[in-house]
């Protein structure tokens, strides 16, 4: 055979160099691929192979179905073979077909790899983030309007990352760099997610076409039906720059800043602002509202020290009493002992590190999966 995987005596010969290896074969040929999984009991060719994962509902549902007939046909070997094959075939044999899984592979290796390499896992060819969301409105457009909000709730499931949040957050600039695209894509994206969030990045489109009027009515509209203070700030003040209203940037960033829950809100704040006050003479404006606003981390950390230390105090105070002598530790006594307050358990940030172990933040790995509080 032309690969270069070792045999392994826990695999059938050629399937990988260790039974939990993740090597995902993309230095076998097609040939090699295809002949593997029929080892396996899959029945499949270079012929049939699109038309059956295509069927299935994808590269990821045909990798399962196959990995389930290798089970089947061989129960005492271990193997993720038959899965990781399915997606190399998937890139080699139908790399312009659309689907959810397919999709959300586009996403997470725009994001996951470097765009200076030439292929992520499976073979797959990196390409922009911009890219990847273009599929996803032509997988979308390609979507009966009432299965689009399953469509999207597909793509955006069991992945590294929450991509609703990270599209509007993109947006911010797309809107501007691209914006007859944008308008097209933001649609999609409304209808798919039944977010008003969406609407948020359309008047920043609208400005960068010429078409202020239409923006800015659009851009009221937009606000008073948003359900999230930070970004419609945000989107507001980007907005109002664009037009150069720097004052009413400022404005608009601020109480983004006022309003900022998590630290890496915080920064995209300074992000904005700082730049901004440099820009207008207003740097003694910025050192204050830094002040009076400092990162939620901050003022965490903050108070967890200030309540240590009054413990650490209140425990000093009763070991100086007068006449206190204790032979032994006191008895525990459910009744007496401090309770831990909600307010004193310290909660998971969007921006912490994953508890999972995987080295992403959790607001894009583990937040809408509900392992994790």
């Amino acid at each position: 055979m032309s690969h270069t995987a070792a045999a392994s005596d826990e695999r059938l010969p050629g399937e990988g160099i260790h039974p939990f290896a993740l090597d995902d074969f993309s230095d076998w040929s097609t040939e090699d691929l295809l002949a593997g999984l029929r080892r396996y009991g899959v029945d499949t060719d270079a012929e049939r192979f699109r038309a059956q994962a295509l069927a299935a509902g994808g590269p990821e549902e045909f990798g399962t179905a196959c990995n389930a007939v290798a089970d089947e046909h061989h129960p005492n070997v271990y193997s993720d073979f038959p899965w990781m094959a399915a997606w190399v075939l998937w890139y080699r044999l139908a790399p312009d077909d659309l689907t959810a899984t397919g999709v959300r592979a586009d996403l997470e290796n725009a994001l996951a790899w470097d765009p200076g390499s030439n292929q992520a896992s499976f073979g797959a060819p990196v390409v922009s983030y911009w890219e990847a969301a273009q599929r996803l409105g032509r997988l979308l457009q390609q979507t009966p309007p009432h299965s689009r909000r399953d469509c999207f709730s597909h793509v955006d499931a069991d992945g590294m990352y929450v991509h609703e949040e990270v599209l509007l957050d993109r947006f911010v600039v797309w809107a501007q760099e691209c914006p007859t695209e944008s308008l097209a894509l933001l649609d999609l994206l409304e209808e798919a997610t039944a977010s008003p969030r969406f609407r948020l990045p359309r008047p920043l489109a609208l400005a960068a076409l010429g078409r202020e009027a239409e923006a800015r009515a659009a851009m009221t509209e937009a606000l008073q039906e948003n359900d999230a203070p930070f970004y419609g700030h945000m989107c507001a003040g980007a907005f109002e720059e664009a037009l150069g209203n720097e004052a009413a940037a400022w404005d608009y960033w601020k109480s983004a800043l006022e309003c900022a829950a998590e630290d890496w809100e915080w920064e995209e704040c300074e992000r904005r602002l700082k730049p901004l006050a440099e820009r207008t003479g207003r740097a003694a404006d910025w050192e204050a509202l830094r002040v009076a606003n400092p990162p939620p981390k901050a003022v965490q950390e903050a108070e967890e020290k200030a309540q240590a230390a009054q413990q650490r105090a209140a425990a000093e105070a009763q070991r100086r009493e007068p006449g206190l002598v204790r032979s032994q530790p006191p008895a525990f006594d459910a009744l007496t002992q401090p309770k831990i307050l909600p307010a004193q358990v310290r909660r998971l940030g969007r921006n912490d590190p994953c508890p999972c172990g995987r080295g992403k933040k959790y607001k894009i790995c583990c937040l809408k999966s509900g392992k994790f509080k």
